[in-house]
């Protein structure tokens, strides 16, 4: 079960400074039985096949717009702000017999906080040209308090901490009226999950030795219009990835993960949105991606070591995917009903 709510306030100070804020909050439990088979859920670290958790998670979020006119056909957006959110996690695990839950395998009580500051500024060179630079800095905090201690499944308890500050460039030309092109290059951060550094291997406790993957991303593209009722998008990217998390071992209803060097994503991606009649609206859409490990890197160790090649592609990740939506709006529709 899930539920979850939100506030979103928005205030102008003057003709040229708006403000908006934001707050939220929710909850999410979960009793899920896993297909762990039994040997596996007798050994002293296992969580159980059986997961129960009843977490909730809250934030806030402040930003701040301001233009400035340069002159005639030209002016400056600048955008400045900050989030705040936070997540909480009472979690345990139980033996799973057939269905039956039995015995307590896992106790343990997370948190996760983190607080981002971020600002940006678009500028317009000429009255068809603009640059947009920023700045994102991100502190993530994870924390596991271990309540179940038995012979061979110590105290787990502990912390670990990632920070990064990442910039943003782009440039977009309105070569016509209704063709716009543009151009982007950033720097991405994201830092493991709690189930990845739940567990490390052949040691207990949170796997501190695991980084967060950082990323460039590269795109160009066009937006159309290509008529009062009907818009297109043309993006090709280009994503290089330095320690992209993977899967090390499975042993003993634990999975440990580590970083695997470098990887790389290139695509195209296209789409169409279409107004049409009686209310009418349609969107489709089609991405090609190639993903690969750029480096060689081993998974696992000693008899289960199994070696990965550079070249090789990268799991779960589609080489082809489409969407198509047709979407009905009826006009003065009670609550924007669709």
């Amino acid at each position: 079960t899930q539920q979850q709510m939100g506030v979103t306030f928005e205030h102008a100070l003057g003709e040229a400074t708006g403000v908006q804020a934001r707050v939220y909050g929710g909850d999410r439990r979960l009793d899920n039985k896993l297909s762990v088979p039994p040997a596996a859920q007798a050994a002293a670290t296992s969580a159980g096949g059986a997961v129960e958790f009843a977490r909730t998670y809250s934030g806030l979020g402040l930003q701040v717009n301001h233009r400035i006119v340069l002159d005639e056909g030209r002016g400056l957006r600048l955008v400045a702000g900050l989030d705040v959110d936070r997540l909480v996690e009472d979690r345990q695990g139980f033996l799973n017999t057939n269905g039956v839950l039995g015995a307590l395998k896992r106790d343990e009580f997370n948190t996760v906080r983190n607080q981002d500051v971020f600002a940006q500024g678009t500028v317009d060179l000429t009255t068809h040209v603009s640059a947009t630079a920023g700045l994102r800095s991100s502190r993530v905090r994870f924390t596991t308090q271990d309540r179940f201690i038995a012979t061979g499944n110590p105290d787990d308890s502990g912390s670990v901490s990632y920070a990064a500050t990442n910039p943003v460039l782009g440039i977009s030309w309105r070569v016509l009226p209704a063709v716009n092109l543009y151009a982007n290059l950033g720097r991405g951060f994201e830092t493991p999950t709690f189930t990845e550094l739940a567990y490390r291997p052949g040691a207990t406790g949170l796997n501190i030795g695991l980084n967060a993957s950082r990323s460039r991303h590269a795109e160009v593209g066009a937006k159309l219009k290509l008529a009062d009722w009907l818009r297109g998008d043309l993006a090709v990217f280009d994503i290089k990835t330095e320690n992209e998390i993977v899967v090390d071992t499975n042993a003993g209803g634990r999975s440990t993960f580590k970083n695997a060097g470098r990887t790389q994503r290139q695509g195209l991606e296209l789409a169409a949105t279409a107004r049409l009649p009686a209310g009418f609206e349609t969107t489709l859409s089609a991405t090609v991606m190639q993903a690969r490990f750029a480096d060689r890197f081993i998974s696992g160790s000693g008899t289960g070591a199994l070696p990965v090649a550079d070249g090789s592609r990268l799991p779960g990740t589609p080489e082809k995917y489409g969407f198509a939506e047709l979407a009905w709006k009826p006009a003065g529709a009670w609550g924007g009903l669709n």
